[in-house]
């Protein structure tokens, strides 16, 4: 099975910080992500360790520089869960941004499987998004049922509709949700939209889950 590499960022200020980490182990635990491998079925990029050097993202507003994230370095491995803690404003969103290469470093350079990505390709650059399922951006379209709206986004990874539809049902039986499969998102608890969002995720079967 392909590796499995897991983000989730908690704002270290909160005074909850330890129940929301404690949380994610129980949902995202070794169990889980060993049976979300065992799911995984697509061939894949084979790309997977992820590493900047020197990393910066910036961006303009007016004539001031926006200074996202600065000399970032930083070595990910190729499976597990990595948990990034920091304060608000402190560019968490912006770390996950670039490591799904939604925008390039600014300066700096960023690898994945030992390449460095500013000599890829746009068609490349697109295929490693796709690899990305970014669950914190997830949103869950209000005319569609859980179960479908899984399904679309298994879709747009790629599969085709019979595939999505096995896909969403397994990712919702993963997380326990098979009961609501047939519910729409007005109906569902806070914790069954939360987990219906990252049920969406894992329906994609990427190899990058942001969340």
């Amino acid at each position: 099975p392909a590796p499995l590499f897991c983000t989730h960022i908690i704002p270290h200020e909160k005074r909850n910080c330890k129940r929301n980490f404690d949380e994610l182990h129980r949902r995202l635990d070794r169990a889980l992500c060993k049976r979300y491998n065992s799911m995984y079925k697509k061939e894949r990029m084979g790309l997977s360790m992820i590493q900047l050097k020197n990393a910066a993202l910036e961006s303009s507003a007016g004539k001031k520089s926006v200074h996202a994230l600065r000399c970032l370095n930083l070595t990910l491995p190729e499976t597990g869960l990595v948990v990034i803690t920091g304060a608000s404003g402190s560019g968490k969103t912006a770390l996950l941004h670039l490591l799904a290469l939604r925008e390039p470093p600014s300066r700096g350079e960023m690898f994945i499987g030992g390449e460095n990505t500013a000599r890829w390709s746009e068609e490349r650059r697109c295929a490693w998004r796709r690899e990305c399922a970014a669950a914190y951006e997830a949103l869950l379209f209000a005319d569609l049922t859980l179960s479908e709206n899984a399904e679309r986004a298994a879709v747009l990874a790629g599969f085709s509709r019979r595939d999505a539809r096995e896909n969403a049902r397994e990712a919702l039986a993963l997380l326990g949700l098979e009961s609501a499969a047939g519910v729409y998102p007005d109906r569902l608890s806070g914790e069954e939209r939360r987990l219906g969002t990252l049920g969406c995720a894992f329906a994609r079967r990427s190899r990058v889950l942001l969340l």
